[in-house]
């Protein structure tokens, strides 16, 4: 991160794909397995609006970069993949700059995510002018006033994205 940048935390589940009961009862009434789901893709990869709100979000400022706060950040290994999927998802003009390298650290414990952002920041932060948490859930002292909370039955909703951005922008020293 050589330029000045705005970081977004990226929680993924409940966040890029839902909780929704009509998404969980249509598959499994099609008979999908693995909690009513066929596949790993269909159970937990991202949904396209909340992806493209995601991009929303990414466009807002220049230098934006998303860094994986979920526990995603342990299961996939490859950024490629990530990129490609919401590059298609989210329509973006050039492609995201999603780290797995700087990925949050794993806490000792029972370290809120906040603990881990804190790590991350504390490496990385020095060119950050400004950051935003998307999570659905509320572990994230002390940065609750850089959290948007998403409801994990909808997902990143349009409501969400102006408040994201609006967090974005302020100067984080």
């Amino acid at each position: 991160m050589d330029k000045p940048s705005r970081v977004i935390f990226l929680d993924i589940d409940g966040v890029l794909n839902s909780f929704a009961e009509d998404r969980r009862k249509t598959i499994k009434e099609n008979g999908m397995t693995n909690r009513g789901y066929v596949t790993f893709a269909e159970m937990w990869c991202p949904e396209e609006v909340p992806s493209k709100n995601l991009m929303k979000i990414a466009n807002s400022f220049p230098n934006t970069e998303v860094v994986i706060s979920s526990v995603w950040r342990f299961q996939c290994d490859s950024c490629h993949i990530w990129e490609c999927l919401l590059f298609a998802a989210g329509g973006r003009t050039a492609p995201i700059s999603v780290h797995f390298n700087t990925c949050t650290p794993r806490s000792v414990g029972d370290k809120p995510r906040g603990y881990d952002i804190q790590q991350w920041l504390d490496k990385h932060g020095e060119n950050v002018e400004g950051f935003v948490i998307l999570d659905d859930d509320s572990d994230l002292e002390p940065y609750m006033s850089h959290a948007v909370i998403v409801d994990g039955e909808v997902g990143l909703t349009e409501a969400d994205v102006n408040k994201a951005i609006e967090i974005l922008g302020r100067e984080w020293v």
